[in-house]
């Protein structure tokens, strides 16, 4: 049997009592009807309804797998423009921010400017004082130990009502009583 499963796979018959059997067989011509069955089932349908329904299914099936594929694809740039829309907001906040800081650096600029427009100005003169130097004892004027050197030295001394505070000349409307500083 080994040997026929053999001579089957090469195709050919090889020995010669299997040739002789083919041959020994009378030859019969098939019936028509049966001729048109194996005609029929031996050649290839068109577009029948099977192989129809069999394509629709997998364009469907194709489809939602395209929808899918869509809609993650969609909810992952929506993810990206949130992340983006929350950079740029961020961005601008920061911007706004620097404009004020730009902003107060451009007049502390223009003050400082001026002022050194008023200190350089050419009709400014430094007058430079030759005083005696200051006390090692120097105490604001506004202590008791002023007020009582000052009361002694004028001996017109009134009493300060309590919790007044002593004018030091710089405003030119002062109390005639009050020490200059």
């Amino acid at each position: 049997m080994d040997s026929i499963a053999k001579d089957d796979e090469r195709g050919e018959l090889e020995p010669p009592i299997l040739q002789g059997l083919a041959q020994a067989v009378p030859q019969v011509d098939p019936s028509p009807e049966l001729r048109a069955r194996v005609l029929k089932a031996a050649t290839p349908r068109s577009a029948s309804s099977p192989n129809r329904f069999v394509a629709w299914r997998l364009a469907t099936a194709a489809s939602l797998a395209l929808a899918a594929g869509l809609a993650i694809y969609t909810s992952q740039l929506k993810g990206r423009i949130t992340g983006l829309e929350r950079e740029l907001s961020d961005s601008r906040a920061q911007s706004a921010a620097s404009r004020l800081l730009v902003a107060d650096a451009q007049t502390a600029a223009s003050r400082a400017q001026s002022a050194v427009a008023i200190l350089s100005a050419p009709d400014v003169a430094r007058v430079d004082l030759a005083g005696q130097p200051v006390s090692p004892n120097a105490s604001p004027a506004h202590s008791g130990a002023a007020r009582e050197a000052w009361c002694s030295a004028r001996r017109t001394c009134r009493p300060f009502p309590p919790g007044a505070r002593i004018n030091c000349g710089s405003s030119p409307r002062r109390h005639p009583s009050a020490p200059a500083c």
